[in-house]
């Protein structure tokens, strides 16, 4: 007898929404293969967008590019993300949140990639056990 092959299948669905109007301004459907930041470098953003994602659109370059035009992003830092503290700005009111930095990417590779200072916030969330990096 033969053996039968069976292989998983998934696909992703990238949509961008429009803050003003909350409608799709940008949708594209892949196979589940295409990693997420090949669709975010295909992105045309206005200046003063906010973009919020996951650390599978980690690109120095395209973080480079978004400060550059002016969009503004959330992320998460991968966990061995090497930067500098250029400066600590002082925390008010009674937020969550625990920590609030410019920096700038200590690595060669990535001060080449995006030679742009950066601003790190850490935030607590009451109801999780984990910190949140933004």
């Amino acid at each position: 007898m033969g053996t039968v092959s069976r292989t998983k299948g998934a696909v992703k669905l990238h949509l961008l929404l429009d803050h003003d109007g909350y409608l799709p301004s940008f949708a594209c459907i892949s196979d589940g293969k295409k990693h997420d930041v090949h669709i975010a470098r295909l992105l045309s953003l206005a200046p003063g967008s906010i973009i919020a994602m996951d650390r599978g659109y980690n690109d120095y370059r395209l973080f480079a590019n978004w400060t550059r035009n002016g969009v503004y992003f959330v992320t998460r830092l991968k966990d061995n993300a090497d930067y500098l503290v250029l400066e600590q700005h002082p925390i008010t009111g009674s937020c969550n949140i625990v920590c609030d930095e410019t920096i700038y990417f200590a690595a060669p590779a990535a001060q080449k990639k995006c030679p742009f200072p950066l601003r790190r916030i850490v935030a607590t969330d009451p109801t999780a056990a984990s910190r949140l990096w933004c």
